[in-house]
């Protein structure tokens, strides 16, 4: 978990491809792309992909990719 400042559960129905919250009063790095691709990538997969956060306190992400055999 980071101790950042956390995602409302309104935020985390929106995350999606350039998506950044309060960027007016929050300076973020990056393109907004982290989240959705993970998210994408995790589905592409058959994995399991999981947000838990509370404001003021962080933001946990869960990410679970099964593995395959290959041989």
């Amino acid at each position: 978990m980071d101790v950042g400042r956390g995602m409302k559960p309104e935020e985390i129905q929106r995350i999606g491809a350039y998506m950044q919250f309060e960027r007016r009063i929050h300076e973020q790095q990056g393109a907004g792309l982290g989240l959705e691709l993970a998210r994408r990538l995790t589905q592409l997969f058959q994995g399991h992909f999981r947000i838990e956060s509370e404001p003021g306190v962080g933001t946990l992400v869960e990410v679970r990719i099964p593995l395959v055999s290959m041989g």
